[in-house]
């Protein structure tokens, strides 16, 4: 009998192992939903910047790490390019994972220092759109645009805490980021 039940078990944590490893793919979730970035082995990621997402995050699951190349401008904190992924010389390194059954990044300079945190707002989020935003969409520019399901994120700069929401839309086969501050200014559209 206990060879059977550790046969069993030794089965069952073997799948586990097998599944979660090599199982997941991450896709991405600007819209071109099957491409696949590059990603880093943790390995090559600083101690510095894993101590401080060990810090600021402490109970997290699925976590892939990828590098980013450079910022054009400042302002790129919050609308950076996912096509730009590269395990090569990265200057900046994005941490995808889920933190409370919802999907987060956070981006972290080399020196370990976090820029931003990306937090995607579903049902099970305690965080929504501010009425401002949701009142652009409904009577704006781009009324008439389908917003993409569970598209919306939230971002907030550590530096000054600002917040800028990000929301997917489309309108035939026309996508476009929208970036907006918290009063429901526009700050970015970007063509995807």
């Amino acid at each position: 009998m206990n060879t059977k039940y550790l046969t069993i078990l030794a089965a069952g944590t073997l799948f586990l192992f097998t599944t979660i490893s090599f199982g997941q793919s991450i896709k991405s979730t600007n819209g071109d939903r099957e491409k696949a970035y590059p990603q880093l082995d943790v390995n090559t990621v600083p101690a510095e910047v894993k101590v401080k997402f060990a810090e600021a995050y402490p109970v997290t699951s699925y976590e892939v790490w990828y590098g980013y190349p450079t910022f054009a401008n400042e302002s790129d904190w919050y609308c950076y390019d996912p096509n730009l992924y590269s395990d090569k010389y990265p200057e900046f390194y994005i941490v995808q994972f889920m933190q409370n059954n919802s999907p987060h990044k956070a981006i972290f300079y080399q020196t370990g220092n976090r820029i931003s945190t990306y937090r995607r707002l579903n049902a099970d989020s305690p965080v929504t759109l501010p009425e401002t935003v949701s009142e652009v969409l409904r009577k704006g520019a781009y009324k008439n645009w389908n917003v993409i399901t569970d598209s919306e994120e939230l971002i907030v700069r550590d530096s000054n805490m600002m917040k800028v929401y990000r929301i997917e839309i489309e309108n035939g086969n026309t996508t476009h980021f929208l970036y907006f501050d918290a009063d429901g200014t526009i700050l970015k559209d970007m063509v995807n």
